[in-house]
């Protein structure tokens, strides 16, 4: 067993130096006598890195090769690394891959993947137990101290875009521990998952809040539990649900098939509930999607939702590029890199009497080249990847020169589908369900080529 008796923590979340991810494998280590300190260079120790986002490769590149870290070990983990561990490889040690909190810190575990063992095994938490960890957040000199406490892990549902419900089978946190959590700040708190009402004990939770009088700053739910559980709107003061698909028709491609019908009802009750605006999550660019019918599709909901809302309600609607995140079955499309006009001009058409706020409209072309290169990256492509992270401003200016120089290293598109016969970049490296991905896969190439009337 390979394991160090001190390390330290380095997070790319914000100004943070720890995220609750680090913090949950710090926990885990120091129980079992393994010192655990913040970053600091010049130290020979090894270092604990957090990479959640794609696009944080590039920050983390930089770092590592800007910094005093020559001869320090690195291992990588996080959302990112474990489902792109090939794109890290080339500048760390190793990639931990999964939930943190069982690792016993030995670096020939079966849930870490180097360059010369793949991981036999993805970590999984059997038992989730929120850890007290606070934080701070804000811009420029205003910031707020936040108490997290996570209550569930993964989501039932299996969204085709989405790798939180793939990777990370659901798990809730037992009450008590959540109530001893809760206790225990001394802040606002964040209740913290992928849907609060999914929680089978949320009444539960929200009344120890209200009794120690403390505001939930948590918003993410689903639009389902919402029209299962409209009784808990009374007991939320934030709603922010992800409505993903413009039509009717690429909600149910996408495994989120809610009909205007529901949407416009989740609408109403969210306003009668008393909750001052409500936000969606919303993707364009998806698998078969057709701006000519999905973009005006998508104007006529905006016009259902505004007739069931009350003069000058606020709707903030939240969107980005479709992105082929990896160990989904999407992880073979093509990334979005344009929003359709149709749709453009929808977001830009005013409704009278109604507060209709879009942010971003579109997710800028050099951000979607990083992001994708980021996910499809590879042991070829570092050369590419380093040169950017550490001179940037060149390269952006001429984004044509990234893909040309992708396709020189691999062979393939960067912006394009990736061919079902070639094995994905982290295939081999990470144990997944590929077959069943790749099943709906096919079947999705097969509805949309049904939609375009192609055999």
């Amino acid at each position: 067993m390979a394991v160090e008796p001190t390390v330290s923590t380095y997070a790319f979340s914000a100004k943070s130096v720890n995220c609750y991810g680090l913090h949950l494998v710090q926990h885990r280590l120091e129980s079992l006598g393994i010192e655990v300190t913040p970053y600091v260079a010049g130290e020979t120790k090894p270092v604990m890195v957090s990479l959640y986002w794609p696009e944080q490769l590039f920050d983390f590149v930089k770092w590592r090769f800007q910094n005093s870290l020559r001869g320090r070990k690195i291992i990588v983990g996080g959302n990112f690394a474990s489902t792109s561990p090939q794109a890290v490889l080339p500048f760390a040690d190793a990639v931990y891959i999964g939930d943190g909190e069982i690792w016993n810190g030995d670096w020939d575990s079966p849930y870490v993947v180097t360059k010369e063992r793949p991981a036999t095994e993805k970590a999984v938490a059997p038992h989730i137990i929120p850890v007290p960890y606070d934080d701070q957040s804000g811009l420029r000199r205003t910031f707020v101290q936040r108490s997290f406490v996570e209550i569930s892990r993964g989501c039932r549902n299996k969204c085709l875009f989405c790798q939180y419900g793939w990777l990370k089978p659901y798990r809730e946190a037992d009450i008590t521990d959540v109530v001893e959590c809760i206790k225990r700040s001394h802040h606002t708190i964040r209740v913290f998952a992928a849907d609060r009402f999914q929680h089978s004990q949320y009444a539960q939770i929200r009344a120890v809040l209200d009794d120690r009088g403390k505001a939930d700053t948590g918003s993410d739910i689903t639009l389902r539990f919402v029209l299962e559980h409209p009784e808990y709107l009374k007991i939320t003061t934030k709603a922010r649900v992800g409505i993903e698909g413009q039509s009717y028709w690429l909600r149910r491609l996408v495994g989120k098939g809610y009909s205007n019908e529901q949407i416009v009802e989740f609408a109403r009750l969210v306003w009668e509930a008393g909750i001052k605006c409500f936000d969606w999550y919303m993707i364009y660019g998806l698998p078969g999607e057709d701006d000519d019918v999905d973009g005006p599709e998508f104007w006529k909901l905006m016009n259902e939702v505004a007739a069931v809302t009350p003069e000058n309600y606020l709707i903030a609607v939240h969107w980005n590029s479709f992105s082929p995140s990896a160990m989904t079955p999407f992880q073979w499309a093509s990334p979005a890199t344009a929003m359709g006009p149709k749709l453009f001009n929808a977001l830009n058409t005013r409704i009278p009497g109604k507060r209709w706020y879009h942010k971003p409209k579109h997710t800028d072309r050099w951000k979607v080249i990083l992001r994708t290169l980021a996910i499809r990256g590879t042991d070829s492509t570092k050369k590419l990847v380093y040169s950017i992270a550490m001179n940037e401003g060149q390269w952006k200016r001429s984004p044509e020169t990234v893909l040309a120089e992708y396709k020189k290293a691999t062979g393939l598109d960067l912006l394009g589908e990736w061919p079902v016969d070639e094995p994905l970049p982290w295939d081999g490296l990470v144990p997944y369900k590929r077959d069943k991905m790749l099943a709906l896969w096919r079947s999705t190439q097969k509805r949309v080529a049904e939609r375009n009337g192609e055999p």
